[in-house]
């Protein structure tokens, strides 16, 4: 805007006709946004996570298997005992799960406390046959688990049970 004089210029700002124009920002002093509503793909992300976890979840507390039982070589294994004052009772099932499973013998090592039962068996040959066997160990000391160990042809099992659940 020029005045008097044409080398001279007046400048005039009138911050409620600039805001009042239809290109003037919009002043938003609200409340402000959740984070969510402002970033959507952070949203996005976050429920993607928490599926993954619940998924993950499921497999690990309703799939997994316990820890007195095993697979191995095409075996299913399943460790159980019972304890009294001067022995533990232990019996071990082996099932032949698998058409192709290894042939040949299991060595067991069941340990409880300071004391030790080694066994060896011929695994089972038919599919779906299982093999039980029970023994006892005498024990000097009470303890709150039992082991096994179980070795077929290379691979190596461990199961474990809680003595004070039964």
């Amino acid at each position: 805007m020029k005045t008097g004089n044409q080398n001279e210029y007046n400048f005039h700002y009138n911050r409620d006709e600039r805001l009042s124009m239809p290109n003037a920002p919009k002043l938003n002093y609200g409340p402000k946004q959740s984070i969510f509503k402002r970033n959507k793909s952070l949203a996005i992300i976050l429920i993607d996570i928490a599926i993954i976890l619940v998924v993950f979840s499921f497999f690990k507390i309703f799939l997994e298997l316990p820890p007195h039982v095993d697979e191995n070589n095409g075996y299913l294994l399943s460790l159980s005992g019972f304890s009294t004052n001067e022995e533990v009772i232990v019996r071990i099932k082996i099932e032949k799960k698998d058409r192709d499973a290894a042939t040949g013998i299991a060595n067991i090592t069941f340990t409880t406390g300071n004391s030790t039962l080694k066994i060896s068996c011929d695994l089972p040959q038919d599919l779906g046959t299982v093999l039980e066997i029970t023994d006892t160990i005498a024990v000097s000391e009470k303890s709150s688990d039992l082991t096994a160990e179980v070795h077929i042809n290379d691979k190596i099992s461990d199961l474990i049970v809680d003595l004070n659940d039964n």
